[in-house]
């Protein structure tokens, strides 16, 4: 460019030298050698009418008059001659002034456009370095997309993990189920065993009231066992010692079990503390509480009865006539007592074998408890992870949209300097050319308009899906309170799109405004070249007076005629060289435009991978969502788990308090049955 700007500056030097070469100068030339040789012709008459021997004195008339009309005619010769070279001089500066006045436009105009074409090549340059950016942004994008592929792979992995261990606790659950049934079944059975123990306690109340009949009847012997029963009285104050330690053991004993009442009290708050949103566990526990309580009440009375048989056996110790029928009495209690202990131990045995069954389903829900916080830690994990992530995502999306909006922005601004070029370059040639290329401008910014008020919409379109999946998910507090952030951003970079919109508004007002001072250059412009026009007329008019003055002299001012034309096809051609040389500068700015699409065609195949990367973000959100709902539903099973597993261990301490009942019930009467047969 900078070569082509010095040739068209040595052509303007050409021309106006050309120029300067007027063809006037030539036919005055000539007229000057035609005087010169009209004077040398008239001095060689002179010498040849003094060289004749004719008398001075006598003058040929003829000749004097020949002369005088040569002097004549070489003075007007002389005098048109010095008109001409004064209008030829004024003519030359006239000429000179005008060709330097357009030369100087010509090498600013030049000057100007090697200035802009400096600072395109620029932006050119700096457009080159953006695409070559943007083509890294997309390389990182897809290798975040595979990463996120990646992750998503492992989460399937993880999925798949996770539903393996949920049939494996599936299947925990459904071998601690029948352990419940078989728990049940010997529950039922062992209730069994204690109705048939209440049945063998009332057949014994019934023979005591037997044995106190034969006490009534036999109290009549009572003045002959009067000396054993001195030594009865001795073995009964000893017995009365031994029954009071066994009174202080069973005191100890009931101490305990209030303390283990007290502990289970405690234990029952705990799971009604745990389980406040379990209506079923309340019911639950009302019905075992109401149970305890008829269980209690069940035990007093047997307190009751075992207290009247201690009253009738100290009343029965008074007896001395029927000691032999005591003795059987005492054997068969003896056995029974032996039956009741071996039915004792074998129940404690059960109960043992129960409490240890108990202790490892515990210890098994222990660690099922364990696995479900360390699987339940790594779902959160992961979900933190794939939030992290998605938050990163996000952001990158939204420096990728900054981006895109930064290069639309530059983009629009190498648009309105095309326009700027465009319009120069167009009032410099034609005043049509400039309104077509502002009507391009102006087809440019409702193009972008239309951009934008898409880009709106599509803005719009995500808010509202967004605000939908915030509807949907409302158990996710905290994905909606991200997602509202994210909303509020998208409301944010909404307003700034409305803000750019005005902007662009404010611009398609600037340059309507520039529009209108380009019009008004562009008519002073015209004004400029009529005025031009008609000092061109004056000019011509000019000529045409030399013309025909030139005619009027001589013939050989057509030669300076077809100079003049000559000079003229010089011009023209100089001119179309311009024009070429402008034809170049609009095919590099046409070549620059060309540029300037492609890259528009880059940003939207960039725009279209952003869309496939937002689908692919909704796609991976739905699958969390799904996660999300399968751990809530493996969370409730478990739930459903921890309650079958309080309600069995409730239903294994009802039948420890039932046994210790039974313990406490038996063991006074034994303990006396037993000192019975030492002393026997």
């Amino acid at each position: 460019m900078f070569s082509s700007s010095n040739k068209l500056v040595k052509n303007v030097s050409f021309s106006t030298e050309m120029k300067v070469e007027d063809p006037e100068e030539k036919a005055l030339s000539e007229i000057q050698k035609h005087l010169k040789v009209a004077e040398k012709d008239t001095q060689d008459i002179a010498a040849a009418v003094a060289s004749m021997t004719v008398n001075s004195e006598q003058t040929d008339p003829s000749i004097v008059e020949r002369v005088c009309k040569s002097e004549s005619a070489i003075r007007t010769l002389r005098s048109s001659l010095d008109q001409l070279r004064s209008e030829k001089s004024a003519f030359k500066k006239r000429k000179v002034e005008k060709f330097s006045q357009a030369a100087d436009a010509y090498e600013k105009e030049v000057a100007n456009l090697q200035r802009d074409i400096v600072v395109l090549k620029r932006k050119l340059n700096k457009a080159e370095n953006e695409v070559e950016s943007a083509k890294l942004l997309i390389s990182n994008n897809d290798a975040i997309k595979i990463k996120l592929q990646r992750r998503i792979d492992e989460l399937r992995a993880e999925l798949s993990r996770e539903i393996s261990v949920r049939k494996s606790l599936e299947e925990a659950h459904r071998s601690s189920q029948k352990r419940l049934q078989e728990m049940e079944c010997f529950s039922s059975s062992e209730r069994d065993n204690l109705s048939s123990l209440t049945a063998s306690c009332s057949s014994l109340k019934k023979e005591m009231i037997q044995i106190q009949h034969e006490a009534s009847t036999e109290r009549q012997r009572r003045t002959v066992t009067e000396n054993t029963l001195k030594a009865i009285k001795a073995e009964r104050d000893e017995f009365q010692r031994k029954f009071e330690i066994t009174d202080g053991q069973r005191d100890k004993t009931i101490k305990e079990l209030e303390k283990m009442r007290i502990d289970y009290s405690s234990l029952m708050e705990k799971l009604e503390k745990a389980q406040k949103a379990g209506a079923v566990s309340m019911v639950r526990d009302e019905q075992l509480r109401e149970a305890l309580k008829e269980a209690a009440a069940h035990n007093a009375k047997l307190l009751a009865e075992c207290e009247e048989s201690a009253d009738k056996a100290r009343a029965l110790s008074q007896v001395s006539n029927n000691e032999e029928a005591l003795k059987k009495q005492l054997t068969l209690e003896a056995r029974s007592k032996c039956e009741l202990r071996r039915k004792l131990e074998e129940c404690q045995a059960v109960l043992n074998e129960r409490n240890q069954e108990i202790e490892l389903l515990r210890a098994e829900q222990a660690a099922a408890l364990k696995e479900k916080d360390n699987l339940l830690d790594e779902v959160n994990d992961a979900l933190d992870n794939v939030v992290e992530e998605r938050k990163n995502v996000e952001s990158q999306l939204d420096e990728l949209v900054e981006e895109l909006k930064k290069v639309e922005k530059e983009r629009d601004e190498y648009r309105i300097e095309i326009g700027q070029l465009r319009e120069r370059i167009a009032s410099s040639m034609q005043h049509g050319r400039a309104q077509q290329q502002l009507e391009r401008t102006l087809a440019n910014l409702t193009e972008q308009k239309q951009r934008l008020s898409y880009d709106k919409g599509r803005l719009e379109s995500r808010v509202d899906d967004l605000q939908r999946e915030l509807e949907d998910s409302g158990s996710a507090k905290a994905e909606a309170v991200k997602l509202r952030e994210l909303v509020d951003d998208l409301k944010d970079s909404l307003t700034k799109t409305e803000r750019d919109y005005d902007l662009v508004k404010a611009d398609e007002n600037r340059l309507r405004n520039e529009l209108e001072l380009v019009r008004e250059s562009c008519n002073r412009k015209e004004r400029d070249f009529q005025e031009a026009v008609k000092s061109r007329d004056e000019s011509l008019y000019e000529l045409k007076k030399m013309k025909e003055k030139a005619n009027s002299l001589n013939e050989k001012s057509r030669v300076a005629e077809l100079g003049w034309k000559e000079a003229l096809d010089v011009s023209h051609r100089e001119r179309k060289q311009l024009a070429t040389q402008l034809n170049q500068v609009v095919s590099a700015h046409s070549q620059l435009q060309s540029s300037v699409d492609k890259l528009q065609i880059e940003m939207g195949k960039r725009d279209d991978k952003c869309c496939k990367l937002a689908d692919e973000n909704e796609e991976f959100r739905k699958k969390i969502e799904e996660l999300e709902k399968e751990r809530l539903e493996w969370a409730l099973r478990s739930e459903e788990q921890a309650r079958a597993l309080n309600s069995f261990t409730k239903q294994v301490s009802s039948v420890r308090e039932d046994v210790q009942l039974l313990r406490n019930q038996h063991y006074p009467y034994s303990s006396s049955r037993f000192y019975i047969e030492q002393t026997d």
